[in-house]
């Protein structure tokens, strides 16, 4: 068994890239839907229904250049390019790049408690599929 260390992942918004990105995680999955029938012998029968997708980024807050307020909270309502890899080294087999759109539907503009590192942790819809690149 190998383990794989998130230890500086690299994310781009709209080609820009997004400072002090804590946590990011992109989830697929697909909607259970019930397909029994009188004749399936009293067990139910699951069926994969249309998918859907969500990026989770946890991040600190701020307001220069590549901060998540001028990446993500000032495009409320847009969908905006989102381009991942787990490392900051080149695009490969054990560092595979995704890229896909997310619609930004909530921002923080400031948050947090006195004395703390102001962070945000969004999820975000994705709008089609994740294409994940090896080379």
């Amino acid at each position: 068994m190998s383990t794989t260390v998130l230890l500086d992942p690299v994310v781009t918004v709209g080609g820009m890239a997004l400072a002090k990105v804590k946590a990011i995680e992109i989830k697929t999955t697909a909607a259970d839907l019930d397909d029994t029938s009188a004749d399936d012998g009293g067990y139910a029968v699951h069926a994969a229904g249309i998918r859907n997708g969500t990026c989770r980024i946890m991040f600190n807050q701020g307001w220069g250049t590549n901060s998540a307020d001028a990446l993500l909270s000032s495009k409320v309502g847009q969908e905006v390019e989102v381009v991942a890899r787990p490392k900051g080294t080149a695009t490969s087999a054990t560092n595979p790049t995704f890229t896909f759109d997310i619609l930004i539907l909530e921002g923080t503009l400031m948050g947090g408690q006195i004395g703390d590192i102001m962070t945000d942790d969004i999820t975000y819809p994705i709008q089609g599929a994740v294409v994940k690149t090896t080379s």
